[in-house]
């Protein structure tokens, strides 16, 4: 018996497992937003997100192949898109209640016949000044992937897989907020998924999150951006951790200008750490 008790006692324990699995709640709430954005993927009329109709304009130019709009000589949209804007009744409908967008079948038999006549230019003649134009081009050059994937289908069903695509964003900010929190809070399940689910279910970042908007990959990266951060006010700095966050910073920056905000703030926590790193703060008086 004592030589069993001397075997289990002298034999190493296997490495704890939880530290390293993906938490099940935090699992689960990623899959419960994910599924909240489809239904709001699908359910919200085409082009009624904010500015949805300017960002996919950006995005069909660049997928097309005409590079960055804002030539003062193109159409801000394409005429494939003009056209199923009109019979959708977008324009109108946009922050007006009372304006319904257009539903009957009717309209949607005669839309699929002029849609049918466009000649294969009508995708990529737009490109002109938009809205959007002044954005940076890295969240659309990230939905040209899903644009291209649905290429054969028509401009409902390239909107549709480049809200999807933009709807993964909201994973990693829930994601990211669960390690946030566990920063701030420590390891406590409960706390890190409340705060992650003021985040994923959520229904204005549900829904901007679910449409073709650049603001999806923001919040994400912002929330990257805030967890690195406070991790290096807690732990110290590391030559991994710095590029970390200057790379996610850099990206931010590239998605929408107003990442520059994070500039600030990210050599704050740079300093602070690199201040702790320093040898005499680390051996002490």
């Amino acid at each position: 018996m004592c030589s069993v008790v001397a075997s289990d006692a002298s034999t190493p324990r296997a490495p704890a497992r939880s530290r390293t699995r993906f938490p099940a709640p935090l699992a689960f709430l990623v899959a419960a937003s994910l599924l909240l954005g489809v239904v709001w993927c699908f359910l919200t009329p085409p082009f009624q997100a904010p500015d949805e109709n300017s960002h996919f304009g950006y995005l069909q130019s660049l997928a097309e192949g005409r590079g960055l709009p804002g030539d003062a000589d193109r159409p801000p949209f394409s005429r494939e898109q003009d056209l199923a804007g009109a019979a959708s009744n977008s324009e109108q409908t946009a922050q007006q209640p009372e304006i319904k967008p257009e539903w009957a079948r009717e309209a949607y038999e005669r839309w699929r016949a002029a849609s049918a006549a466009l000649p294969d230019a009508a995708r990529s003649d737009g490109g002109g000044r938009n809205p959007a134009a002044s954005n940076p081009p890295l969240y659309y050059a990230y939905e040209a992937g899903a644009y291209t994937l649905a290429a054969r289908g028509d401009v409902f069903d390239r909107l549709t897989a480049a809200r999807l695509a933009s709807l993964l964003w909201l994973g990693v900010t829930v994601v990211a907020v669960w390690l946030l929190v566990g920063e701030v809070v420590g390891r406590r399940s409960l706390l890190q998924l409340a705060g992650a689910a003021l985040a994923g279910l959520a229904p204005m970042l549900t829904f901007l999150s679910a449409s073709v908007t650049p603001d999806s990959m923001m919040y994400a990266l912002w929330s990257l951006v805030l967890w690195l951060g406070v991790r290096i006010l807690k732990h110290g700095l590391t030559l991994r951790g710095a590029l970390a966050l200057m790379g996610l910073v850099g990206a931010a920056c590239v998605v929408k200008s107003t990442s520059y905000g994070l500039v600030p703030p990210a050599l704050f926590a740079l300093a602070v750490g690199a201040w702790r790193h320093h040898p005499r703060r680390r051996r002490g008086p």
